[in-house]
């Protein structure tokens, strides 16, 4: 049967094993019921796993953190307002890695419209007035000092920087680091709403597009017409202070500072002189993090959580050693897989895959997958197919694809598989279709 399935799969899209100018692929399927082989083509060749790599980012944060664990953000200062209201000294908005900071709705449910992304800010707004605050000499700072500032991982593209894929990483962190913005009539409207970026046209023939410098706050909206664009944000901590300010400010609050950022550099952290806690936000259980990170695979979200899972010297190497998966089987350079420098084999994949359903957190584990023609970015595929299951991880990048999960067969049988297809010269739909015609065949 692996013969034929291997036969069936090669000729199925130009990928053959001879012409790796096509497309080199590799996977592994093992039957977990039967406890037999199924798939084992390049199983042991290292590719680069796109958004799979997230399950290694998942894995560890539940192994680690657990699932009950809770993002604190906090707001603080120096020493309380005295009885007129005055806080004299900073005000420190404070960073614990929370991913949850926007409009996203949680629990994760397909189809739900996010809300306002600056909800949790005005929740915390709200709770710094009702402590007696109205007026603030020093500064609002933006404190990300939870995660050492390093916002770009090694092997990140700038153009993914500079949009939604790949934002700045940071501790403090609101609405995804992402600002849309519309464009109709040569007007341009944020959400949300900020005078955090200067804007200028360049009405030139061409395609609407938007142009921006690295850490810089100047976008050149180009081309004509009307549509949707999206921006990163260049240093989320400085953003986040200037909008919690703005914030205030709205709500009456005197504030005679401006705005401050508090970066750390190395692995000591440093202590804060804010100690008088003002206002807090709990994030939802890590659980519910996790499970929208895998579904919509979501970047940002997977760096934050690794950050925060991987406190501890070689944190991945030894959740590998557990996982029976040697070294050589894994080079991972960031927690979503964005970096084109990441490498891993199916191999590891699938016995990560079969370590973790076989631990204490396999059912949070199992919940945590995108599920074929149901939700999350296997909404549309899949679809149709009577008492097959496809529980995965997709992954998808210029060249790339790749598919890591569980199928479950009308026979009963559960097999974990890994497909991924690197250097591919084909379409991301053509590489998409491949991979799935291998999942069904195993079904079959």
């Amino acid at each position: 049967m692996r013969t034929a399935l291997l036969l069936l799969c090669t000729a199925a899209i130009a990928f053959p094993q001879s012409e790796p100018g096509h497309g080199d692929w590799g996977g592994q399927a093992i039957n977990l019921t039967a406890g037999t082989s199924m798939l084992s083509h390049n199983e042991s060749t290292l590719f680069v796993p796109a958004s799979n790599a997230k399950l290694f980012t998942a894995a560890l944060a539940l192994k680690k953190l657990g699932p009950d664990h809770r993002f604190i953000t906090r707001i603080a200062a120096t020493a309380a307002p005295d009885a007129q209201g005055v806080l004299r000294g900073d005000l420190h908005f404070i960073g614990g890695g929370d991913t949850s900071l926007s409009g996203r709705i949680l629990p994760f449910k397909e189809g739900a419209v996010a809300g306002n992304p600056l909800g949790p800010l005005n929740e915390l707004a709200d709770q710094v007035v009702k402590a007696g605050i109205r007026r603030i000499t020093g500064d609002i700072v933006g404190d990300d000092t939870f995660f050492v500032h390093d916002p770009y991982p090694v092997g990140w593209q700038v153009d993914d920087a500079l949009n939604e894929n790949g934002p700045a990483v940071s501790a403090l962190t609101l609405h995804d680091n992402v600002v849309r913005i519309a464009v109709s009539a040569g007007a341009v409207t944020f959400t949300p709403a900020t005078a955090y970026f200067s804007v200028s046209y360049d009405t030139s023939a061409g395609p609407l597009s938007i142009q921006r410098a690295l850490h810089s706050r100047h976008l050149v909206i180009r081309g004509s017409g009307n549509g949707v664009l999206y921006t990163s944000i260049d240093d989320p901590a400085h953003y986040a202070a200037f909008m919690l300010r703005e914030a205030l400010t709205a709500r009456g609050v005197q504030i005679d500072g401006g705005i401050k950022v508090r970066h750390r550099y190395d692995s000591a952290m440093p202590s804060s002189p804010a100690t008088v806690e003002i206002a807090r936000r709990l994030s939802m259980p890590l659980i519910e993090l996790l499970r929208l990170m895998v579904k919509v695979s979501q970047n940002l979200h997977a760096e934050m959580i690794l950050r925060a899972a991987a406190t501890e010297p070689n944190a991945l190497a030894k959740l590998c050693e557990e996982a029976n998966i040697d070294k050589s089987e894994i080079g991972l350079r960031d927690g979503s897989g964005l970096s084109r420098m990441s490498i891993v084999s199916p191999s590891a994949f699938v016995k990560l895959l079969t370590y973790m359903e076989a631990g204490p957190e396999g059912d949070l584990w199992m919940s945590l997958f995108p599920i074929g023609g149901e939700d999350g970015t296997l909404s549309n595929r899949f679809k149709g197919l009577s008492q097959v299951r496809v529980s995965a991880k997709t992954g998808t990048m210029t060249h790339t694809g790749a598919l890591s999960g569980y199928l479950d067969t009308p026979r009963g049988h559960h097999i974990a598989f890994s497909v991924i297809v690197n250097n591919s010269s084909s379409n991301a739909a053509a590489v998409r279709a491949f991979i799935d015609r291998i999942v069904v065949s195993l079904a079959e």
